[in-house]
């Protein structure tokens, strides 16, 4: 589920709100414990760890690692479904995790951060974070037009990212959801991902103006 919201400033709020005890309930950041817990080693598997990101205007939340996008990885907060918030000292303390090139199934570690620290936090993860490439494609390996596709983008100088739809299940299924979310058909390769437009086939004109070129 996604949320839009503009000023940087209502995530962080949004989340000390929906995430950890408000002080309206007798419990504020400022009596938190001077040590700082562990860190947290999480099975990205468990099915009851609530991964949250933002990208400064948009924020994420999910229980499943691959719906974390690619881009907003830097730097996610991981909340333990199983414990209250009292247990987990939530009016004090969260837990922030570098998602990058992390799997369905590892083992990820996630730091102790102050909760009055945590719009910094992200803010700085948004600032640093490198450019996600424009273009997503999806191909398989037999397909003629996607070797095109590829050798073209490659030519131009455009960013992207291939993922082939029968090797990766999860891309086929990420191809799948995004199509349908566009209404778009995903029955062939190449379909590409361009700056959230999905677009079946090769047709370089059409590629370079969704890019604004």
């Amino acid at each position: 589920m996604h949320r839009h919201l503009a000023p940087f400033s209502l995530v962080f709020w949004f989340l000390a709100g929906s995430i950890a005890c408000s002080t309206e309930q007798g419990v504020s950041a400022a009596q938190a414990p001077a040590t700082a817990p562990s860190p947290w080693v999480v099975d990205t598997q468990r099915g009851d760890v609530l991964f949250v990101w933002s990208d400064g205007e948009v924020l994420g939340r999910a229980t499943k690692l691959a719906d974390v996008p690619a881009g907003s990885r830097r730097a996610v907060q991981l909340v333990d479904l199983k414990q209250p918030p009292e247990a987990r000292a939530a009016h004090a303390w969260v837990y922030v995790a570098d998602l990058t090139g992390a799997t369905d199934g590892a083992t990820v570690t996630a730091s102790p951060v102050p909760r009055d620290d945590l719009e910094r936090t992200l803010r700085s993860a948004v600032l640093e974070a490198p450019k996600a490439p424009a273009v997503t494609m999806y191909s398989a390996s037999w397909c003629g037009v996607c070797k095109k596709a590829k050798a073209f983008m490659q030519a131009e100088g455009i960013p992207f990212v291939e993922k082939d739809i029968e090797k990766d299940r999860a891309a086929a299924e990420e191809l799948q959801r995004k199509a349908a979310q566009a209404g778009v058909a995903s029955n062939g390769v190449p379909m590409f991902d361009i700056g959230g437009k999905i677009m079946g086939g090769f047709d370089p004109k059409a590629l370079v103006a969704a890019l604004g070129r």
